[in-house]
């Protein structure tokens, strides 16, 4: 946890107070602190109900023998806007501390701080969010100052020698800002936090810091250093938070970061370390995290047994080795995917009892799914996706009833799906695709209320869809292609949006009527099939579809017209014909069908638990360079307005390691795109996407998300969350306005659609192909 507020705390308490209710101001006081009122919109600094400011919340004062006087001010957060009064408040000299956080004062630049030279005994100052801009100013006049916070501004250029006559400097945060050049060499070495995170600083770690003895926080991360960082930490002995995360640091791990005993949180992720993890890094941590990086070798064998431990990420490397036995019983988040670990899951995983995320999928680990976890009854997430495990999927896990997440697919599991399973009526998201399952989907599937996305493809299920799936109110996303499902197809929840996909199984018969219920569908895949009959009319009223597949099935007539936005494959029925006028559609025709799904989404927003950074289907990209009527509406809308100034970024974190990606992509340009209504590129009824150009001229497309989801990139660790189709989201954004958004590769050439399968849909996407497509 940050050092800061104790720092604040113990300049307060340097700050002589007494009861409230004897204070009476200086006049030339008084009045200043009227014309303050006046300027704010806060009813709390309300002269007719309160006379005197000592009173008013925010308002420190202090008496001496002669005269009160005013030492604190804090204003209320989007309380004022004019930049008087900034200038106002400098003229109280008495004045120890300034806060003006979370204020859009917003001067063309902030060197009306430089004019403050009278706060001589100014001894904090927070000037966080209030849209400063521009170069930093000289700190010159204040030579008392201890605490500065200028973070989530947009101030920009270097830093050389503005802080040099800050001797008593012990906190400072420029978090969130432009700044660029390297970092100051002339620090001062009292400093106990240093927060830099999130600009563009650029070089090596400075030496210097290794001499601030008294550093308790130093947070690094979101910028553009790089090089190796020498091994000589041992000097740090009071550091509680080391955060390196999103730079370019290379090399080894230091060694000597084991050593330090205070040390709680260290984040070096997002970086090109190499090399094994160093012996004892746990020893004193809470949380670790070494994810997306090139670290190789075994994991040590204490790594996660230290009993303070509590969360550790080492998602993305190229680790190997078995996982370790001995476990905290402090440990909540513990996640390993994506490397190349091998063996079992230890049993011992069952006595952490209060975990609650539990990550290996993307491993080499065979065996079974260890009964033990039954008696994780926190768990929320847990993620065994793409391993070698094997038996049947264990009923014990539907005792698991707070479980949101439930990942197994690309396993060898068999026999048929538990009913227990069932029993998780907080379960989200369950996705037991390409495994060898067998016999009917349960009708207890009704028990899971809160289910937004099922995925059952690529197994050898039987027998006919529930009509109890219809249930299922909240349903966003169903996929239960590649089965041997047959008979009649009950009615479906109409909340399905994303997409439906039955391909690849033995329904036949009329496509139904009930489908013309799924409203909101922006793909439908019924392909290889037995389907007869005419092409229903009602398909091309779906005024979400963007995609339809009927290839391979017994249609016959003539295919209805759709619009121009819909991409429709119908290859493969001999007597279906085509109509002289239609919209996009597929007349190439397939060879050897691919037993993959064609179902290629982007997973909708997950309900207060998850946000899955899933694929972009074909139908969108077509789409993407189509632009809706609703898109023109709004893109002709933005020549008449402004458009408004871009969100504020709050956490910017890259999904990928790709080093290609993670050059080109700019958080800020993104969101700059965003603010622009002409860069919409395809509008559904939930989703807007936008062009974003990068500095370098490469292109990406940003999708933003529903507000009310937006919590999910904190709660549910998104990079991780990841669906089993073909693009995957490069990196995920989140605003000040709770705004969250995801940002995808844009198609090298044609559609996705094309790339994959072939102009007409008739090229399979080979293992090779694919595996590289993952890779991105």
């Amino acid at each position: 946890m940050s050092s800061l507020p104790f720092i604040l705390l113990l300049i307060l308490l340097t700050i002589p107070t007494t009861p409230t209710t004897s204070q009476t101001l200086p006049q030339s006081q008084t009045n200043t602190m009227l014309s303050l009122s006046n300027l704010t919109l806060s009813p709390i600094w309300d002269p007719n109900k309160q006379p005197n400011p000592c009173e008013w919340s925010g308002v420190l004062c202090s008496t001496s023998s002669s005269a009160a006087a005013v030492i604190g001010l804090s204003f209320p957060p989007s309380s004022v806007s004019d930049p008087q009064a900034l200038s106002l408040s400098c003229t109280l000299s008495s004045l120890q501390k300034l806060d003006f956080s979370n204020n859009p004062i917003n001067p063309t630049s902030p060197t009306p701080i430089s004019k403050c030279g009278s706060l001589s005994n100014l001894k904090s100052l927070n000037m966080s969010n209030t849209s400063f801009s521009g170069p930093l100013p000289s700190f010159t006049g204040f030579p008392a100052l201890q605490s500065i916070d200028l973070s989530r501004n947009s101030l920009s250029g270097p830093i050389e020698s503005q802080f040099d006559s800050l001797l008593d400097i012990q906190s400072l945060n420029l978090s969130f800002n432009s700044f660029s050049g390297p970092i100051p060499k002339s620090l001062n070495l009292g400093l106990k936090e240093l927060r830099l995170s999130n600009n563009h600083f650029s070089g090596s770690f400075p030496k210097r810091l290794f001499s601030c003895s008294n550093l308790t926080s130093l947070d690094l991360s979101s910028n553009s250093l790089s090089r190796f960082i020498p091994d000589e930490f041992a000097n740090l002995s009071a550091l509680n938070t080391l955060l390196l995360s999103s730079n370019q640091f290379s090399g080894a791990i230091p060694p000597s970061i084991s050593a330090l005993k205070s040390l709680s949180w260290f984040g070096a992720n997002q970086n090109k370390f190499t090399g094994p993890i160093p012996i004892g890094i746990t020893k004193n941590l809470r949380t670790l995290d070494l994810s997306f990086n090139g670290l190789s070798g075994p994991l040590p064998a204490d790594l996660l047994s230290p009993p303070s431990l509590e969360s550790v990420d080492l998602t993305s490397n190229a680790l190997i080795g078995s996982i370790p036995q001995n476990m905290s019983r402090r440990l909540f988040r513990v996640r390993l995917g994506d490397n190349r670990l091998t063996g079992a899951i230890p049993p011992s995983v069952g006595e952490v009892l209060g975990l609650q995320s539990l990550e290996l999928d993307d491993n080499r680990l065979k065996g079974m799914i260890p009964t033990s976890l039954r008696n994780c009854a926190n768990l929320t997430l847990l993620n065994l996706a793409n391993n070698n495990l094997q038996g049947e999927v264990p009923r014990e896990l539907g005792e698991l009833r707070l479980l949101v997440v439930l990942q197994l697919q690309m396993n060898r599991f068999n026999g048929s799906i538990p009913d227990e399973l069932f029993q998780l009526n907080a379960l989200v998201n369950l996705n037991l695709s390409w495994n060898a399952l067998t016999g009917p989907i349960p009708s207890r599937i009704t028990g899971m209320q809160k289910l937004q996305t099922l995925s059952l493809e690529e197994n050898s299920l039987s027998g006919s869809i529930p009509a109890s799936i219809g249930g299922l109110e909240y349903l966003l996303e169903l996929s239960l292609g590649a089965n041997e499902l047959s008979g009649d197809i009950p009615s479906l929840p109409v909340s399905l949006s994303t997409a439906l996909n039955l391909s690849l199984n033995r329904f036949d018969g009329p496509i139904p009527q009930s489908f013309h219920e799924l409203s909101n569908l922006e793909v439908l895949d019924i392909s290889d099939n037995g389907f007869t009959g005419d092409v229903p009319k009602f398909l091309t009223q779906m005024h979400s579809l963007t995609t339809l597949d009927l290839s391979n099935n017994n249609l016959s007539g003539t295919l209805p017209t759709f619009p121009q936005y819909v991409r429709v494959n119908h290859t493969g029925n001999e007597h279906l014909k085509l109509s002289s006028k239609g919209g996009s559609i597929d007349d190439h025709r397939s060879g050897a069908k691919r037993k993959a799904s064609l179902v290629l989404v982007i997973v909708g927003p997950i309900v207060g638990a998850i946000l899955i950074a899933g694929a972009l289907f074909a139908g969108f990209l077509w789409l993407a360079s189509k632009r809706f009527d609703q898109v023109e509406d709004e893109s002709h809308l933005a020549e008449v307005a402004e458009p408004p100034p871009p969100p504020k970024i709050t956490d910017g974190r890259f999904l990928t390691t790709n080093t290609l990606h993670r050059s080109n992509i700019d958080f800020e340009r993104a969101m700059e795109a965003v603010a622009d209504p002409t860069n919409i590129v395809a509008k559904t009824r939930f989703v807007k996407y936008y062009n974003a150009v990068m500095p370098n001229g490469a292109s990406y497309l940003v999708k933003k998300l529903e507000r009310e989801f937006a919590h999910a990139f904190e709660t549910l660790e998104l990079s991780k969350l990841r669906n089993v189709n073909i693009m995957s989201a490069l990196a995920c954004v989140r605003t000040d306005d709770d705004g969250a958004y995801l940002l995808y590769e844009q198609p090298k050439k044609g559609t996705l659609f094309e790339v994959l399968h072939g102009v007409g849909g008739g090229k399979s996407v080979n293992e090779a192909s694919e595996l590289d497509i993952q890779k991105i």
